[in-house]
């Protein structure tokens, strides 16, 4: 947001506003939620220091307790799940099957960690900005470190894709995810590094609607079949960053032809969408599905907008 009012108003003086908290949301991560891999490198992960319900979910957290193994750990995880905001998938679950496998807080996630990375490159160019030329060593040193870290941990050798990490198994998971865009998007992965994940991208997560959240059907709602716009918005970032302009159209006219059918059958966009089966609505989760949000709104907006310059 910070680098969009810049750009978009011309106005460096946002840097200057806001560059106090660029500080301080990244000493937020660095307590508790950083881990550190070998000398000098590092990553960080979703977590929380209660080990309670969530007292929005107070009694359906105490019954699903019961069924973990060790019931103060899992309330712990599901709190950093839902700080992922992927709340909740089977990118977080042991058991794909079973919530109270949930373990979020063992692993680093490829999103996040390209998110902390952004963060570090665009607070890197407000230091410069600010002739704090110190700041901007630091800011530039740590968006380094996440580069190397994500390109060493969240590259899984053997298919190449970009994964989260387990820290407790050492080796990537085995849950394929739309987040393997992020690292595309932002830049930090290109050619060889980034040619794994965009096939896979392309030839298995995009379905007839948009790219789908994972593979699994686990009745989590951040799994298949469920895609939701900020993803797409990703992924159509990766694709057109890597050249691949002819899918990132595909993808965009079919999440908008979508999201289009769905607000002619009922009046409403939607939080999320059933990218799979265009007939049905999206499900599962804790909640019935919500009547839409700014991020469909405005990713359909976009998306339209793209579609109408390339045409």
């Amino acid at each position: 947001m910070l680098e969009l009012a810049v750009d978009k108003l011309g106005d460096s003086s946002w840097y200057a506003r806001y560059y106090p908290l660029l500080e301080r949301e990244w000493a937020f991560w660095e307590q508790g939620r950083q881990v550190a891999l070998e000398e000098g490198l590092y990553l960080f992960r979703y977590s929380d220091a209660l080990q309670t319900p969530r007292p929005e979910s107070y009694r359906e957290d105490v019954h699903l307790a019961k069924e973990a193994e060790d019931p103060l750990a899992f309330y712990q995880h599901l709190r950093a799940a839902c700080e992922s905001g992927w709340d909740f998938s089977s990118r977080w679950l042991a058991d794909p099957m079973k919530l109270s496998s949930i373990r979020t807080a063992a692993l680093l996630p490829v999103d996040l960690n390209t998110l902390l990375y952004q963060h570090a490159r665009i607070a890197a160019a407000a230091a410069a900005v600010l002739g704090d030329g110190v700041g901007q060593e630091r800011w530039q040193q740590r968006q380094e470190i996440l580069r190397q870290a994500l390109l060493r941990y969240c590259r899984d050798a053997a298919s190449g894709l970009f994964l989260d990490y387990d820290v407790e198994q050492g080796r990537c998971t085995d849950v394929p995810s739309a987040a393997m865009a992020f690292p595309i998007w932002a830049g930090l992965a290109e050619g060889s590094s980034a040619a794994a994940s965009l096939d896979f991208l392309e030839q298995v997560l995009l379905k007839p609607g948009g790219i789908v959240c994972t593979q699994v059907y686990s009745g989590q709602q951040w799994d298949a079949p469920n895609g939701w716009a900020p993803l797409q918005w990703i992924a159509y970032q990766a694709f057109q960053r890597s050249g691949r302009s002819s899918v990132a159209r595909l993808l965009a006219s079919r999440w908008c032809a979508l999201n289009e059918a769905v607000y002619q059958r009922t009046g409403k966009m939607m939080e999320k969408y059933n990218v799979e089966d265009l007939s049905l609505e999206a499900g599962g989760g804790e909640y019935p599905v919500q009547d839409g949000f700014g991020w469909t709104n405005g990713v359909y907006l976009a998306l339209r907008a793209a579609l109408r310059t390339d045409a």
